[in-house]
């Protein structure tokens, strides 16, 4: 009887001390390799006529732990004006989502021609919502959407660059 009773309390006291792991951990999918991507243009405040435009472009995720976990995963992706031609965002996983946020500068494209680098301060937000896995618990369909809020540096407003709202939805193909 004491020895059980030992067994049950050290069972107790390792309960209290081992950290519990977090909700999300084990279910989040993992989210890796390079893709093709498919983005529609669902909203545009400056250039209404641009939605519904649809693009392909092949996207890397990188994940930053060893397989099979689900872990922050490191997305570049090109950009269609380049300026930068490419934007790195760090994904973080919540059960199937995958979400991020990066900050960068931007050109500005003026209707002359010319082109003001560093014009927009650019706040991407994306959001990947894993929506197939395989065996291994390894994405093998998502959907999403992309943000891009431009805010007008001093350069861009100097040059009549105007805040702008671009709204994507995106899948894998």
């Amino acid at each position: 009887m004491t020895v059980l009773l030992r067994a049950a309390a050290a069972v107790a006291v390792l309960a209290l001390v081992a950290p519990a792991a977090p909700a999300s951990a084990g279910s989040s999918p993992r989210l890796d390799g390079h893709w093709v991507v498919k983005t529609k243009i669902t909203y545009d405040k400056n250039s209404p006529s641009s939605v519904g435009s649809v693009a392909k472009k092949r996207w890397s995720f990188t994940a930053q732990c060893d397989a099979p976990a689900a872990c922050a995963t490191t997305l570049v992706r090109p950009r269609n004006t380049g300026h930068p031609k490419t934007v790195t965002t760090v994904l973080h996983p919540d059960g199937s989502q995958y979400s991020g946020t990066e900050v960068y500068k931007s050109a500005c494209f003026l209707y002359s021609g010319g082109i003001v680098e560093k014009a927009y301060t650019i706040t991407e937000k994306t959001t990947i919502n894993v929506t197939k896995t395989d065996a291994n618990n390894a994405a093998t369909a998502f959907g999403g959407k992309l943000v891009l809020l431009f805010a007008p540096t001093t350069a861009g407003k100097n040059h009549n660059c105007h805040a702008d709202k671009i709204v994507l939805k995106l899948h894998s193909t």
